[in-house]
């Protein structure tokens, strides 16, 4: 089979977002792309690998260079990733004229009023935030060890085997349980725990997407959280409005990636019952990244027998599930190999019921060049809005539970396993002078 031309190629892994596999092909034929397609790649590798700083810059040539190759859409989801690196460097005054001048330009197009309500929302929420204090995060001069719990969800609807990793946050000088979730971009409290803590609101009516759809919510600002010996200042939180999905797992408190990446690197141990912030970090494997960012969620890939897949990392997933896209192509073995069922979900957005599924008691998949068997693993045939669209599954707390240990670094962007059973997965401590490094989040 003739391989592709490289312009070829490079389309067909944008079209599919799989930045994964463009990061290791970009280099080998950048040379050989048309000008477009070579700026376009640069500025979706550095938006998917955390490069913030120099995502803004490459997006800005794009948009600048090609508006009238992009159109419409890919020009509007290109301008919310440039709002997004903005705001993760606390550029919000940036961001707000940004989305200003769009709107201007958009509305002098003759885009419909309803096309452009999404980035109305994103200026008010920087207007909001301008004037904020920049979040800080202030880490002790020794890793931190944290005792975690993992625990099913509180349902008021229906019953749950599924459990969920808790981590003890200290707000207002009162100790909260959060849920660790990897699929959530930004930390957010219910309206319940805001009202009780007395967090301020900033901004209002900001659109937030969740399991089972899309809602608004406000956003508060925290003038300090604590999780063992690390501190951060200013963070601002998500407080969704009160919605069915609350009586179906009532929810206080969830730590997003926003707090993930502010701290650089964990290490989960919950064989242990533990998270670790260290000191040092762990060097970047060889293979490079391995985790990425796309559509504003992480994935990771994986092998199906000699298949390559790409997952949501999901931690909020108290288990693992395959998409529609996957049993569309591995049907005759799902209906051999599992039962079916239905099921309901729940979460930010609402619920859905009555899903057809299929149950996998086992699953073999190789992560991170180790093979492991998860169980219970949950196939759907429909009805469940996957955060990619093309991929292959979410890999949530069922993974977890495999691992003697999992480092995750949204700095670097990669995830490191070791599997139960394997050698060599200690904590090394390292103590140094008494005191305490303080540092930005955006560095």
């Amino acid at each position: 089979m003739q391989s592709q031309a490289p312009a070829e190629q490079v389309t067909r892994l944008i079209s599919e977002m799989d930045l994964l596999e463009l990061n290791r092909v970009y280099p080998q034929v950048k040379g050989e792309l048309p000008p477009m397609l070579d700026a376009l790649s640069v500025a979706l590798l550095d938006d998917a690998f955390g490069r913030h700083e120099a995502a803004c810059h490459s997006l800005n040539d794009v948009l600048d260079n090609y508006q009238e190759e992009l159109g419409f859409d890919n020009m509007a989801n290109l301008v919310l990733l440039w709002w997004n690196n903005l705001a993760a460097l606390n550029r919000y005054e940036e961001a707000a004229g940004l989305m200003q001048r769009v709107v201007v330009q958009l509305d002098a197009m003759g885009i419909p009023q309803e096309e452009l309500q999404p980035f109305y929302i994103y200026y008010a929420y920087a207007e909001a935030m301008k004037g904020a204090p920049p979040c800080e995060v202030i880490k002790p001069r020794e890793e931190s060890i944290v005792p975690v719990t993992i625990q099913a969800p509180p349902s008021e609807v229906i019953r749950t085997d599924g459990k969920l990793l808790f981590i003890p946050v200290t707000l207002h000088g009162q100790e909260v349980p959060f849920i660790f979730d990897t699929g959530c971009t930004t930390t957010f409290i219910s309206e319940r725990m805001a009202s009780l803590l007395g967090i301020p609101v900033i901004a209002d009516s900001v659109l937030m997407g969740g399991s089972s759809g899309y809602n608004l919510a406000r956003i508060g600002l925290l003038d300090q959280l604590q999780v063992g010996g690390i501190t951060i200042k200013n963070l601002p939180v998500t407080i969704p409005y009160a919605t069915a999905s609350d009586y179906l797992y009532r929810v206080d408190a969830v730590l997003g990636r926003d707090f993930m990446e502010a701290v650089g690197e964990l290490q989960l141990y919950l064989n242990r019952r533990q998270v670790v912030f260290p000191i040092r970090e762990t060097p970047m494997p060889a293979g490079g990244h391995n985790l990425m960012i796309s559509k504003g969620q992480p994935f990771i890939e994986g092998y199906f027998k000699d298949e390559r897949l790409l997952f949501h990392f999901d931690t909020g997933n108290t288990g693992v599930d395959l998409s529609p896209s996957f049993m569309q192509k591995h049907y005759s073995w799902l209906e051999q190999a599992g039962t079916k069922d239905t099921i309901s979900i729940g979460g930010i957005g609402g619920i859905k019921k009555n899903i057809p599924v299929i149950i996998l008691p086992d699953f073999p998949v190789n992560i991170d060049n180790h093979p492991v068997n998860l169980h219970n693993v949950t196939a759907f045939s429909r009805d469940f809005s996957f955060k990619h669209g093309k991929e292959d599954g979410s890999l949530g707390m069922e993974l977890l539970r495999a691992m003697d240990k999992v480092t995750i670094n949204l700095k670097q962007m990669f995830i490191s396993l070791t599997p139960s059973g394997t050698a060599g997965a200690n904590t090394a401590s390292a103590t140094y002078p008494a005191g305490e490094v303080t540092g930005s989040s955006n560095q």
